[in-house]
């Protein structure tokens, strides 16, 4: 996983100094913005473009991952969107 600092999309950059003035751990920090980028790159676009059904699309596609990883990623992945979409939805 690459450290939240060394990412180059700027909205992601921008995700985690918002996150660090919550005071949120590193650890959570790399995980969200890890999330969210690859989420990012999956669509090609930022969050705040997309779609409602694109998000639906990206989050049915997590059921399925093998069972091992399935729960956990799917959480995550979920607070991560919802964190980057700001709740629009």
């Amino acid at each position: 996983m690459t450290p939240y600092d060394r990412r180059l999309n700027p909205y992601i950059n921008r995700m985690a100094q918002d996150m660090q003035i919550r005071n949120l751990a590193a650890s959570t920090i790399d995980s969200y913005t890890w999330h969210v980028d690859k989420f990012c790159s999956h669509f090609g676009k930022m969050p705040e473009e997309l779609r409602l059904e694109e998000i639906r699309q990206y989050a049915e596609g997590l059921r399925f991952m093998p069972r091992f990883d399935r729960k956990r990623t799917q959480a995550l992945t979920n607070s991560s969107i919802r964190t980057a979409t700001r709740n629009r939805f």
